[in-house]
């Protein structure tokens, strides 16, 4: 194999030592190479602790190297390694052109179920004495080992003090190119409400806030901090500022050594979620980090373990392009779960259905840059792990990565998402979770196109269809002057939720009035189909998510709520003579509160029925109208992008569903030609059924899964190729 077959896009592959073998002149990594298909730009040793750095002194020699160190959590089938066998696997990776790093958890493999934990913390834990306290007074010693490395050691000097000078060792004498931070590094393996309470943390709290933390007890200062708004803000933000300092620190020192420093994410969040449930900000960070991996896992944790929320696709769909919008500057990559035995999960024959979904949606996820273009949120790949898998498995994959990377995206259809600096810190300050990922996720699931984002800041060089605004409470003048301006040149204005803004409130033709309690759902039939609606809504209904506190003016409304003070605005729309059309939505769904991190459902079934009901769909189709989306479809999920010669690139999943199902695709123009793609043909994936339709095609979707179709139209049904 050719020693520069690189992939087309970024990959990083995160191993233990298990795929290589060191009886090998090579050290296994060409037939592992060979496996793989492709040579990864970044090879990462992770499932490692800190202490295998800390306790680095300075000698490569024969000495063996603990087997906890060379196979995850222990497991069986590895080889045992030397130190010295470690520094010739890097020379190895090496002469294929790749770069390799040292990765390590923020925790010291402390595993029950395999009788495994690295010992070595333990044993220098009166000057590495890094154990989270958690809220309760407890602490993470006794429990599963997870650290804090924004800590002080009892010495008083700051952990990554010593980290920076240990670490840097470390790389040099194993000729590494960089640091692989993995879970706990970018954010604590605990929620901000359940730690780290130590006394440090509480004094560095201090010195950050001002404030004197009240509170004899671990117990009584965790709820000092956190039954005040204030205190609580406050303390989200002491963190904020801690994460982003403490990478300052690191790049700074790395990169005078020529070394990277790259992490994981806080478990999949988006901007919002991160800061309030980590004190994580992507902003802040991103000029001191040389890439951030981002959980997105849904064929892993959403499938196995029920963390629903911010994993699922049709969560990363916001979250991502949010991430991007927010901070552009900040390197992204997909944190794919492939394969892990010792946790005992194969993707590839446990959800083929689901990564495969994932491979041709997330990589075609954008944001509209500050020239107006539509740019790939996603850098590449990091995988965890593949060790596993087979070639032919790996073939499987690296096509449709292939596909999906190097498509190009001419045209994202759908609205964009409008992210706002001001509507964020308007939330945060009145510590009210700006609800932006549970709203355009339930869009999603109900077959929104809703995959770009675009900063406020981009407005005025952005060409979206459409954009839309979540719960825009705090909105500047200038960004509503900027939506307006867009408005006014034909694109969308679709609004979801709580409305200030008098120059808004005017452009939706709408006004503010007293609440009432919904008492019913009144559709207007005759306004839905004038705009191209469904003509029948018999199971449309009102629920807690519904509120009714505005009236319309010069609004067609679609549907509104019946209550004792009079009818109010639940769907409407506004289209005025050469400007684009403005929609409104009251509902705002947003996921209840739960101490786990994002695990807001028990089980599958209660998953599957809390999927969207007629009103999200209807709500769903005014997106699609508003954006003037050229693709609909009558259930399911759906992402288009224009594409090369006229064609569209259409994704068309099927998540959260335990049947497979058939999804009719509408068209505005008459369909000239479709096909789906190569090497998806026969596939169990899904195929395209016969239809008879010029303005559409139905699809068979499989459970949990997709079908890409590539499309294009006319409006007179003739086309000529060129």
């Amino acid at each position: 194999m050719n020693k520069k077959n690189y992939p087309s896009y970024q990959v990083i592959d995160s191993v233990d030592l298990r795929p290589f073998d060191n009886r090998k002149k090579d050290f296994g990594v060409g037939d592992y190479v060979e496996t793989l298909g492709f040579v990864p730009q970044i090879i990462t040793l992770l499932e490692n602790s800190i202490e295998q750095i800390h306790s680095h002194n300075g000698v490569i020699d024969n000495e063996r190297i603990p087997y906890l160190w060379c196979a995850e959590r222990a497991m069986p089938g590895g080889n045992v390694w030397s130190k010295r066998d470690l520094y010739g696997l890097v020379e190895s990776v090496h002469a294929y052109g790749s770069k390799f790093f040292m990765g390590a958890l923020a925790c010291p493999n402390q595993f029950a179920e395999y009788d495994t934990r690295a010992e070595w913390l333990y044993q220098h834990s009166d000057v590495f004495d890094l154990f989270i306290r958690m809220k309760d007074g407890s602490s993470t010693a006794d429990t599963n080992g997870h650290i804090n490395p924004l800590r002080r050691l009892p010495d008083g000097r700051f952990y990554e003090d010593v980290f920076i000078e240990e670490t840097l060792r470390y790389l040099e004498d194993y000729d590494m190119d960089g640091f692989y931070g993995g879970d706990g590094w970018a954010g604590l393996l605990v929620p901000l409400t359940d730690g780290d309470f130590h006394p440090d943390m509480i004094a560095q709290f201090e010195e950050f806030s001002g404030i004197e933390v009240e509170g004899a007890t671990t117990v009584q200062q965790a709820e000092f901090i956190l039954n005040s708004k204030e205190n609580h803000r406050r303390w989200i933000e002491f963190y904020a500022n801690r994460w982003s300092s403490f990478y300052k620190k690191i790049h700074e020192a790395f990169h005078r050594q020529g070394k990277e420093f790259m992490v994981i994410d806080p478990w999949a969040r988006g901007p919002v979620d991160a800061l309030y449930d980590f004190g994580f900000d992507y902003k802040r960070v991103a000029p001191y980090l040389d890439g951030l991996c981002l959980e997105a896992r849904e064929q892993n944790w959403g499938h196995r373990t029920g963390e629903w929320l911010y994993v699922w696709e049709t969560g990363e769909r916001v979250n991502i392009p949010c991430i991007r919008a927010q901070a552009p500057d900040l390197k992204l990559y997909w944190s794919a779960c492939i394969c892990n035995a010792p946790e005992h999960w194969v993707v590839s024959r446990d959800t083929i259905n689901v990564i495969e979904r994932e491979s041709l949606s997330l990589p075609n996820l954008s944001y509209v840059n500050d020239k107006g273009d539509y740019c790939r949120a996603l850098e590449g790949l990091h995988l965890i792990f593949g060790t596993d898998l087979t070639k032919e498995e790996w073939r499987f994959l690296d096509q449709r990565w292939d596909l999906a990377y190097n498509l190009s995206l001419d045209k994202v259809f759908g609205p964009a998402i409008v992210w706002s600096d001001a509507v964020e810190q308007y939330h945060l300050d009145r510590m009210e979770r700006w609800e932006i990922t549970a709203a355009v996720q339930q869009m999603n699931y109900a077959g929104a196109p809703v995959h770009t984002a675009v900063n406020s800041r981009n407005l005025a060089a952005a060409s979206c269809d459409a954009y839309l605004l979540v719960d825009p409470l705090g909105i500047t003048d200038e960004e509503v002057e900027a939506l307006l301006q867009k408005q006014k040149e034909g694109a969308g204005l679709i609004v979801m939720g709580r409305v200030e803004h008098p120059k808004l409130l005017e452009a939706l033709g709408i006004r503010h009035a007293d609440t009432g309690n919904a008492a019913g759902v009144e559709y207007n039939a005759k306004a839905a189909e004038g705009i191209g609606l469904m003509k029948e809504a018999p199971y449309l209904k009102a629920d807690h998510r519904d509120v009714g506190d505005f009236i319309a003016e010069d609004a067609e409304v679609i549907c509104s709520l019946k209550t004792k003070l009079g009818d109010r605005v639940l769907l409407s729309y506004k289209k005025d003579e050469g400007n684009g059309p403005a929609a409104f939505i009251r509902r705002r769904n947003c996921w209840p509160d739960t101490p786990c991190r994002g695990r807001y459902f028990k089980d599958y079934a209660h998953f599957v029925s809390e999927c969207p009901d007629e009103m999200d769909k209807l709500m769903s189709d005014l997106i699609a109208k508003a954006s003037s989306a050229p693709f609909t479809v009558d259930k399911g999920q759906l992402y288009l992008i224009g594409t090369e010669n006229g064609y569209t690139h259409i994704g068309m999943g099927n998540m959260g569903n335990i049947f497979s199902q058939i999804t009719t695709v509408c068209s505005k123009d008459r369909i000239v030609h479709f096909d789906d793609y190569d090497f998806k043909r026969n596939m169990s994936s899904g195929y395209i059924l016969y239809d008879t339709q010029p303005h559409r095609i139905q699809v068979k979707v499989p459970m949990d899964g997709a079908i890409t179709l590539k499309i294009k139209c006319r409006e007179d049904g003739i086309f000529e190729e060129k």
